[in-house]
């Protein structure tokens, strides 16, 4: 989902799809063998980030570990949100915003050609030298979305080259363990190859990706520029996952999730939440190891009700999805 500045976000890591039958619950699957870990992410458009971050917590009953973090490229790491998440206990998936400080977008061309010696190569090499120091990052992503940024940015071409010139600048500088992941759209994946907002069309190839991830949602016609039909994890996620399965050496995250409520229905995104939950209980999807929900309001519109606890059921559902990535069941001799 594109924003104007930081948000909170949920992720999930998946990987490639299989078939499954029924509505968020006629095919129950065993736990899962793997586990994974669950988080989130506060939003702008939410006025108070903190109090949103130990709404989540309550919710799952437990701490957040992993959260969503955005910041501009021209700012220090961390900014005061980040240091406050990180000194809560959690680690961030750092998206860097290619902008200034005043939000003047920075074309990725100039990433591509900048240098260690250069001022945008010197935030770069500052970042990753903050991060070594400070710690508290799980991975990086340079402009996430970025199929849904052209225009002022570039074509896929310059991020390809901007995103591969970035890691090159940033991993000498940073942590041995610093990860850098890339973020699409799951209408991304849904594109025809030869259209310019075709995810693949902007991969920067696995030699500098850890993790391919997706943000995908539930729209319900929520947003005029939206599916109007009530589509299933699988659904939304399918194009994904078939992309990551031809890409088997990257870990798998879903780095945005979230459905909007039904308003004829106050059950109907719990069972949809439970639906994910039974999804990503197939063996099959082992390779998913992060799932951050999106939590927060849409900065486009205000009948898209992604809050993590918008009704009862789904609190209840979030809480077992979370729980269900962790679980790992202990061995019988």
């Amino acid at each position: 989902m594109r924003r104007a500045a930081v948000s909170v976000a949920v992720i999930l890591v998946v990987i490639v799809g299989v078939a499954l039958r029924g509505d968020g619950g006629d095919l129950q699957l065993p736990p899962r063998t793997v586990a994974a870990e669950f988080g989130s992410s506060v939003g702008a458009a939410a006025r108070e980030p903190l109090v949103e971050a130990e709404r989540i917590a309550a919710a799952i009953e437990e701490p957040l570990r992993l959260v969503r973090h955005f910041q501009r490229t021209s700012e220090p790491f961390p900014d005061p949100l980040g240091d406050a998440l990180i000194r809560s206990g959690a680690d961030l998936v750092l998206s860097l915003q290619p902008r200034t400080r005043s939000g003047a977008p920075i074309p990725w061309r100039d990433w591509a050609e900048t240098t260690e010696d250069d001022e945008l190569g010197q935030q770069l090499v500052r970042i990753a030298q903050d991060i070594a120091r400070r710690g508290g990052v799980h991975s990086v992503t340079f402009h996430h979305e970025p199929e849904s940024g052209q225009g002022p940015f570039g074509e896929a071409v310059d991020y390809v080259a901007a995103f591969r010139n970035v890691v090159a600048i940033m991993r000498p500088h940073g942590p041995a363990e610093l990860e850098f992941s890339w973020l699409a759209t799951s209408f991304g994946f849904e594109r025809e190859p030869d259209d310019a907002r075709a995810a693949p069309r902007y991969y920067p190839r696995s030699d500098v990706v850890d993790w391919i991830g997706v943000d995908a949602y539930n729209w319900f016609g929520c947003r005029t520029d939206t599916p109007g039909e009530w589509r299933r994890p699988r659904e939304v996620l399918g194009s994904f996952l078939a992309f990551a399965g031809q890409h088997p050496d990257a870990k798998v995250m879903i780095a945005e999730i979230a459905s909007t409520e039904d308003p004829a229905d106050p059950e109907r995104k719990g069972a949809w939440i439970d639906d994910l939950t039974n999804t990503l209980r197939d063996p099959a999807l082992s390779r998913v190891e992060v799932v951050l929900w999106f939590h927060g309001p849409d900065p486009d519109s205000d009948r898209c009700d992604w809050w993590i606890d918008s009704s009862p059921a789904a609190t209840a559902a979030i809480r077992d999805l979370a729980a269900s990535l962790r679980a790992i069941p202990t061995p019988v001799d």
